[in-house]
């Protein structure tokens, strides 16, 4: 008896293991596709202005957004949550400065 109550405790454990796996994968996917899509909304952004196209959604801004995307998943393809977190990090102090520049800037 005590072998098969074994044998269904290494089951649950293995259960356990595997949906705290599962939901941890999910987690880092659904950060990477959000750090990608911020990434991918400000380069489409840059790109549409570039081009001097109007404000409204343009085949410029769709392609440079999918474009930065798929190239930031697949650089981050191997990246875990302090990589991607360290990441967000630079990328937001990054923006912040820009901003400042932008605001700080005589006449540009």
């Amino acid at each position: 008896m005590t072998e098969m109550a074994g044998s269904i405790r290494g089951m649950q454990d293995r259960f356990q293991n595997g949906i705290k796996q599962t939901s941890s994968n999910f987690a880092l996917m659904a950060l990477r596709l959000v750090s990608g899509g911020v990434l991918g909304f400000t380069v489409g952004l840059v790109v549409q202005e570039i081009f001097g196209q109007p404000a409204e959604l343009t085949l410029a801004f769709v392609f440079s957004f999918l474009v930065v995307v798929g190239v930031f998943w697949r650089i981050s393809r191997s990246w875990g949550f302090p990589t991607l977190l360290v990441f967000d990090l630079v990328a937001a102090l990054t923006g912040l400065l820009l901003r400042l520049y932008v605001m700080v800037a005589p006449d540009a």
